[in-house]
């Protein structure tokens, strides 16, 4: 089917509105979205998007809701920090959205969820996963993946357990919240289980030239056993290919950001051997509700789904859609209510449940080997108590 579809022209130069076509547009429950298209994040966040315009598409080719079809207002974040809180005032103030979902970063959010607070509408963070974002910005915010914490400690545990490590390298990117998370937590838990953290070393983000920290990687003795790259997309494949060029074999273990089509294209198949990462789903056709998501995907984009932030923008809406389904009103304060009732949502990220208010729902994480330029997944965990 033909996607029905049109632009929207903006005067201010943060971007273009996406909405749903449909008759009767006056009617419809607005929706926003903040997700970058252009910059560092674009290949997490352009994903992201698709999926949550597929959720619409689905909601309103059902019947909408309580009547009305959805309306998705998007712009362009471009991956910085001002251009995103520019979005988040433009849906709230012009736009009067009741509902925003969007964004994969966790400075991202910081940046534009505080609007969304102020203004009393509930912001489903898409991507972001320090998992203390919620407690830091009031009861509008709420996640939809696990926190950084789970995802370390898995990845920490597998180490462990799966590499055999004994000994661990830390590359962390010192300029992100989110990659000073994950290299935190991944040490906590990797020297609770008896590893040992042998160097460490920080990075800028953006930076071109990794010699030096592979330099303090090769010149370890004895070599650490893993790598732990806490890094952001583009970033990851720069270091990989260069750590590889140098000689360094060493298991390169690193975090969702990972989960990015780039990484194998500009690190290259060869170099990326006896790397992992920790992730949102596993695009597998085993399970039946992620093999149909599959299946649409395809059908709408013609390509299947580019990471699994593609099923948490799809996730992002249709939690949104069932707070609205549940709410007794439509208004932002009601569906806000509605999140908190929510006990089992199940979704292609998997199941989530908001009942506790902890607004950051319990997940398995899902750990992934590249193998012959394809993410093979290994499993589903949650962290050890």
């Amino acid at each position: 089917m033909k996607r029905r579809t049109f632009l929207v022209a903006t005067t201010a130069t943060i971007g273009t509105a996406w909405l749903a076509k449909y008759a009767g547009a006056a009617d419809t429950i607005k929706i926003g979205s903040i997700y970058s298209l252009t910059g560092s994040y674009a290949t997490i966040e352009d994903p992201a998007l698709k999926g949550a315009k597929l959720a619409i598409k689905q909601v309103n080719d059902g019947g909408g809701v309580k009547g009305q079809k959805l309306e998705l207002i998007q712009y362009d974040g471009k991956s910085t920090l001002a251009d995103i809180a520019n979005a988040a005032q433009r849906l709230v103030h012009e736009d009067k959205v009741i509902a925003i979902v969007g964004v994969c970063d966790s400075g991202f959010y910081l940046a534009s969820a505080p609007i969304a607070q102020d203004a009393g509408i509930p912001y489903l963070d898409t991507g972001g996963t320090v998992p203390n974002l919620p407690e830091q910005i009031g009861e509008f915010a709420h996640m939809m993946p696990f926190g950084d914490d789970y995802q370390a400690f898995v990845a920490a545990e597998f180490a462990k357990k799966d590499l055999g490590a004994k000994t661990a390298f830390l590359l962390r990117d010192g300029d992100t919240d989110y990659t000073r998370a994950i290299a935190q937590f991944f040490g906590e838990r990797f020297q609770r289980d008896g590893g040992k953290i042998i160097e460490e070393s920080s990075y800028h983000t953006g930076d071109t030239d990794y010699s030096s920290h592979i330099t303090k990687i090769r010149g370890t003795n004895p070599a650490p056993d893993v790598i732990y790259a806490a890094m952001n997309p583009g970033d990851d494949a720069t270091f990989v290919r260069q750590a590889r060029e140098a000689g360094v074999k060493i298991p390169i273990i690193g975090g969702d950001a990972f989960d990015n089509p780039d990484l194998v294209k500009n690190a290259g198949a060869n170099n990326t051997v006896d790397v992992y990462f920790t992730t949102h789903m596993a695009m597998s056709t085993d399970n039946p509700l992620v093999a149909k998501f599959i299946d649409a995907y395809k059908a709408e984009y013609g390509v299947p789904p580019e990471n699994a932030f593609a099923g948490l923008g799809y996730d992002s809406v249709n939690l949104m859609v069932d707070a609205m389904n549940k709410s007794s009103d439509l208004s932002s304060k009601a569906i806000n209510d509605a999140i908190f009732t929510i006990t089992s949502f199940a979704g292609v990220t998997g199941n989530a449940d908001f009942s506790n208010k902890s607004r950051a729902p319990d997940k398995e994480v899902t750990i992934i080997s590249v193998k012959d330029g394809k993410f093979v997944p290994i499993g589903n965990r949650k962290p050890a108590a």
